[in-house]
């Protein structure tokens, strides 16, 4: 989903085929897994903050993930900033030179 303003106007991009919603709500629940794995040893760094920014990826993915499955724009737009949110706070602790 992206808008974006040229001088001929706004162009927005957002899903609008059943493949396309089908796109978005595949990415979320990868997003999601991606948080359970993340909490699977040896890739789960320690058992406190590591464990609670997985956490914060999959509860923003499932938000996202039932946006798609309403087809809600407006959820699927808000819930992006918590989820870029949620990914920054995790790679600013643990990736090193991030």
């Amino acid at each position: 989903m992206k808008t974006t303003f040229t001088k001929d106007g706004m162009d927005e991009r957002r899903p609008r085929t059943e493949l396309e919603w089908a796109h978005v709500r595949n990415n979320a629940m990868v997003l999601s897994e991606a948080g359970n794995l993340l909490m699977i040893p040896p890739r789960a760094k320690d058992g406190g903050e590591w464990m609670t920014r997985s956490q914060e990826l999959i509860d923003t993915a499932s938000v996202a993930l039932r946006a798609a499955e309403a087809k809600n724009v407006d959820q699927l737009y808000m819930v992006g900033g918590l989820i870029d949110e949620a990914c920054e706070n995790c790679h600013k602790k643990y990736w090193p030179n991030y």
